[in-house]
């Protein structure tokens, strides 16, 4: 049914398309007017199982262009160069005008129209590259002619060679032939994301498992059990404890949080409404903010359907994003410690959350026992607890207890 509805948009802009020249033609105005057809791009329309935008395959970032300028651009000829469209305007510009009516202004395009106006019938300059991406830090491309990298946060690197495979079906970025060209194309996707303040210039390398958890190394297995999103999210004098290779398997299993390489991965809207569907093809309208809240279970079948518009929540489907409930009162950090001040015991708001409510009164109530009150308020009034789940998705496992002979803990967490 939607390929029927397509397809008869097609026909229909074809129709009105042979109207206007006609029109055109009768009025003897077709040899002064210049005719140009272009278009939004793609929607997949079934295409690798997808549908719907936002994709870097070609059924989805490329648009047609056609130009016909009687007396300047002949008849049949073809710019395989690759261009975007932000180039359009400065090139009909001076196309038009000369060079003079763009001096003083400034373009994110390139000027094109040496191109459009020469003499050759065949234009495929290999280097000419530019640059598409999807807003929200899904994914990042350099384009060529022939070549396509995409660069991801939520997956390897992949490059296609549109002439070889024009299907799109192959990841050639690992092979040794075009090997010095990725290494190039990547440079320059780099600097690119760099010069426009692209979120992703700091994100895209991060290849940890935000869902990938660890614990202490041996002797220090109180030290609890986290996942590699609550370790990107901690203050950098936390994060470098956690990463001490004498005091936990982060850099381990977090090698690329431990590196500062996943700070800030979330750029998902909280209210960016996604259409999932689950695997009895069931749909419905998800927040970014609720999926991220879901059973991570069902948050999977929900990212993994074909017909799910993961787009809108990449990051959160990737499990790097996680949102508040509006009404939440626990603004207590599930690893913030506190200490029992007569036997010097580190233990922490989410260990206290655990407790029970006579332990958690004698803990909270007697400042002089421990500074849990100050550390942990919303936890001593009973605002934050492990069953509501939040703590349990920010940090992946809530720990039992961090053990008191890590001294350097005790320095920089109870100050």
């Amino acid at each position: 049914k939607n390929l029927q509805a397509y397809f008869g948009m097609i026909k229909n802009i074809d129709d009105n398309v042979g109207r206007l020249l006609k029109f055109l033609k009768t009025q003897q105005l077709d040899q002064n007017t210049i005719i140009v057809f272009t278009s939004d791009h793609g929607g997949m329309n079934g295409e690798h199982a997808l549908f719907g935008k936002y994709k870097p395959y070609q059924a989805s970032v490329s648009v047609p262009f056609l130009i016909k300028y009687p007396g300047k651009i002949k008849g049949g000829k073809i710019i395989d160069s690759a261009t975007s469209n932000n180039d359009f305007t400065p090139t009909l510009l001076n196309m038009l005008l000369g060079p003079q009516s763009t001096s003083g202004m400034y373009f994110d395009g390139v000027d094109r129209s040496e191109q459009w106006l020469n003499n050759d019938m065949k234009i495929d300059d290999p280097q000419q590259t530019v640059y598409s991406a999807y807003h929200n830090n899904n994914w990042f491309a350099a384009i060529t002619s022939r070549l396509k990298l995409v660069i991801s946060p939520t997956d390897v690197e992949w490059l296609f060679d549109m002439k070889m495979d024009p299907d799109e079906l192959y990841n050639f970025y690992f092979t040794e032939r075009l090997s010095a060209e990725a290494k190039t194309m990547r440079a320059q996707a780099f600097a690119e994301m760099k010069k426009y303040g692209w979120s992703m210039s700091q994100t895209w390398r991060c290849k940890d498992d935000p869902n990938r958890v660890y614990s202490g190394v041996a002797g220090r297995e109180k030290f609890g059990t986290w996942n590699c999103r609550f370790l990107s999210q901690l203050p950098q004098k936390w994060r470098n404890i956690f990463c001490d290779p004498k005091t936990s398997h982060a850099a381990y299993a977090c090698p690329d949080s431990c590196a500062d390489h996943c700070l800030g991965m979330c750029h998902d809207p909280p209210d960016g409404i996604m259409h999932a569907c689950d695997d009895n093809f069931e749909c419905k309208k998800l927040k970014c903010s609720r999926l991220s809240r879901l059973d991570p279970d069902l948050r999977e079948k929900y990212c993994t359907n074909k017909l799910s518009r993961t787009e809108v929540c990449p990051m959160t489907c990737k499990g790097w994003c996680f949102f508040q409930k509006p009404d939440e009162t626990c603004f207590d950090h599930p690893g913030k410690m506190y200490q029992i001040k007569n036997t010097g015991e580190i233990q922490n708001c989410c260990y206290l959350s655990r407790q029970r409510r006579k332990e958690k009164t004698r803990i909270c109530e007697d400042n002089f026992f421990s500074n849990a009150a100050k550390k942990c308020p919303n936890t001593c009034n009973r605002q934050c607890s492990i069953t509501r789940g939040n703590w349990q998705s920010i940090s992946g496992i809530c720990h039992k207890k961090i053990t008191s002979t890590l001294d350097s803990l005790d320095s920089q967490f109870t100050s």
